[in-house]
């Protein structure tokens, strides 16, 4: 078990190394420019991915709740609003499951402006994601969401040019 562990930070580690070091590097030699508006959705995706990361390293038993916090403090830094409610007793997702649920939420918290509203709940026997965000759905970016990784998740996006609703759920597979 701790070898596996071992090997997925590992990988979780490489992935994170071929996202953060170009944008640093792009950011670093003048490529990319800190002021366009997508440079600075990547940028605040990563630093939430880093965040997560350090975040597994804690004894913290709701590790979707602290990863969700996690992007709630990078829009919050930013003098956005955010409302954040987890509620109820929920079945821990796998790591894989909880990286998927955060990453298909993550561009329309992160692309709010003034206000957002996240929420995570229990859905049956799994979990319930949500975030709604004060600007359209063509301004969120979602291409950069993951896609559904396994029949157990799916994404609903409902938006319009002044909001966007962005629900995933878990139910996990009977067996």
């Amino acid at each position: 078990v701790a070898r596996q562990l071992h090997d997925d930070r590992e990988e979780r580690y490489g992935r994170l190394r071929e996202s953060v070091l170009p944008l640093l590097r792009g950011i670093g030699d003048g490529t990319l420019s800190p002021a366009d508006p997508d440079v600075q959705r990547r940028v605040a995706l990563e630093a939430a991915r880093l965040r997560r990361l350090f975040a597994e390293e804690s004894d913290v038993v709701d590790l979707l709740a602290v990863e969700l916090g996690s992007l709630v403090d990078v829009v919050e830094q930013r003098g956005t609003e955010v409302q954040f409610s987890a509620t109820g007793k929920r079945t821990v997702p796998p790591p894989a499951t909880r990286t998927a649920l955060v990453d298909a939420v993550a561009p329309a918290l992160l692309a709010a402006r003034r206000f957002a509203r996240v929420t995570v709940s229990t859905a049956g026997t799994g979990v319930l994601v949500s975030v709604v965000s004060d600007v359209g759905v063509a301004d969120v970016g979602l291409a950069d969401a993951a896609p559904d990784v396994s029949p157990e998740i799916s994404t609903v996006v409902v938006g319009t040019e002044q909001q966007t609703w962005v629900e995933v759920r878990w139910t996990p597979s009977a067996s």
